[in-house]
């Protein structure tokens, strides 16, 4: 009897560790799995949002401007003291349908504001939230002006690849010495349009008075690419053809010329998660 006990117990203990190994294994497994896909994960292109600009300040709204590494849906979270629930902006290309779309950059106009209200808001860039340093961004809507728009005719243009195409995608930017920041987004057709007799000055107070000799900068990005020119106020309908990659002086030449920083009148905003 004995020798048989002995026996059992031999062929009982190794089946015993068998099991025990093979749970073993199937954690570690599914460690380095999970350890596997967080590093997919984090290898993921960047959500954050470049190049903030806030634009187009009026009396009844603004909008907030920026672009990401990756096409990402992007919106706004604004409140105001006024109304401290929070309203979603979309991009203008989705209030329309409602539905938000993945974008490169992006163009979020918040509407039906009041005069002289300050608002603040955060940045939702695909499925993260984003600060100005830690606090909300704030900006403030203007004055109603009670005089009459200018009668400055808009600046026109088409944009270009390198390839001679129109681009997917892209945000106009001007701005002149002594007037705010505006900006639009190009037409499907590579063509923009962006008034310019509600220009304001840079307090907003007014609009701004342009003359024909008047220095306009233009500044042109996509998700990658970006380009610059100079035009004077009295030669934007139309301006030339700009190709991306490139900077121009339309004041001098409708020809490129040697890169040059053009972030002097464009100002941005830091961020963080």
């Amino acid at each position: 009897m004995y020798p048989k006990q002995e026996k059992f117990h031999e062929k009982k203990i190794p089946g015993i560790l068998g099991v025990m190994i093979l749970i073993v294994g199937v954690v570690v497994t599914t460690f380095l799995a999970l350890k596997t896909t967080n590093l997919f994960q984090h290898a993921a292109p960047s959500e954050n949002p470049n190049d903030i600009r806030i634009t187009n300040i009026t009396d009844s709204s603004f909008t907030v401007t920026y672009r990401t590494d990756t096409p990402v849906p992007g919106s706004v979270s604004l409140t105001s003291s006024q109304d401290p629930n929070p309203s979603v902006i979309l991009d203008d290309r989705d209030q329309l349908s409602g539905t938000p779309h993945a974008y490169g950059v992006h163009s979020l106009t918040a509407k039906n504001l009041s005069p002289q209200t300050t608002y603040s808001f955060s940045i939702i860039s695909g499925t993260t939230t984003f600060l100005n340093n830690g606090n909300p961004f704030a900006v403030s809507t203007a004055a109603t002006i009670s005089a009459k728009p200018t009668t400055q005719p808009p600046a026109a243009g088409r944009i270009l690849t390198a390839q001679g195409n129109k681009p997917d995608e892209a945000l106009i930017y001007i701005t002149s010495p002594d007037g705010q920041l505006v900006s639009t987004l190009i037409k499907p057709s590579g063509l923009y349009i962006l008034p310019l007799n509600t220009l304001r000055t840079k307090d907003l107070s007014s609009y701004a008075t342009l003359s024909p000799e008047t220095p306009l900068e233009i500044l042109v990005e996509t998700a990658q690419e970006t380009a610059h020119a100079k035009v004077s106020a009295g030669n934007t309908n139309p301006v030339a053809p700009m190709t991306l990659s490139e900077d121009y002086d339309f004041t001098q030449t409708s020809t490129p010329i040697a890169s040059s920083s053009a972030a002097g009148g464009f100002p941005l905003f830091s961020l963080d998660t």
